[in-house]
């Protein structure tokens, strides 16, 4: 738990985005709690007023992005909108988030093993329970038609997050493409090898 989160969420906020930007940087962990109470200006053993452990940190680092990403992929898949239209959605909802949070969520993907242990402690949502998800709406596409009959839901869910996720590795903010761009990508690369042909 974090201590004093009313008493000072601006200096809360300005070391979680230090340790977010330091654990892309450096990786989390050759990254200290000394660089990151260096990046803010403080002492060591100042940032124990905030946080109990670098664990934590990187904890908290991610805690927001992937309950927003979560939360918003359930309402997408729960909605009444057609299966192709849920599947633009949540893939425009995983990019965006993925640019919103840069560098958060790139910290997530290559360092989720740090912290797993944490967010299954504190209930945060898993990656096993996201992809569940998406192989549930792609299961509902099949079973409506609107999808390849022969699918492999597991398969494909994976396939889907795998390359989205593989973003961490070359995806930067100040890029040529937009994220929306990039989502626009992904979804015909998608939806041309999931749908029935006609």
């Amino acid at each position: 738990m974090v201590k004093s989160r009313k008493t000072a969420p601006a200096k809360e906020q300005e070391i979680i985005a230090a340790a977010a930007s330091l654990f892309k940087k450096k990786g989390y962990r050759a990254t200290t709690l000394e660089d990151i109470a260096a990046a803010v200006g403080m002492l060591k053993g100042s940032l124990y007023y905030y946080i109990r452990s670098k664990e934590e940190l990187l904890y908290l680092v991610v805690r927001d992005p992937i309950r927003q990403a979560y939360n918003k992929l359930e309402e997408i898949v729960n909605s009444d909108a057609p299966v192709t239209a849920k599947i633009t959605q949540a893939i425009a909802n995983h990019v965006v988030v993925f640019h919103q949070h840069y560098p958060h969520i790139a910290v997530y993907l290559h360092d989720f093993h740090n912290v797993m242990q944490k967010l299954q402690d504190n209930s945060i949502e898993t990656p096993k329970e996201y992809r569940q998800l998406l192989a549930q709406l792609l299961q509902r596409g099949v079973d409506s038609g609107e999808l390849r009959s022969d699918l492999d839901v597991t398969v494909a869910s994976y396939a889907i997050l795998g390359m989205c996720n593989w973003m961490y590795r070359w995806y930067k903010p100040e890029g040529h493409m937009s994220a929306e761009a990039i989502a626009d990508v992904f979804t015909k690369l998608v939806l041309e090898g999931l749908q029935q042909s006609t």
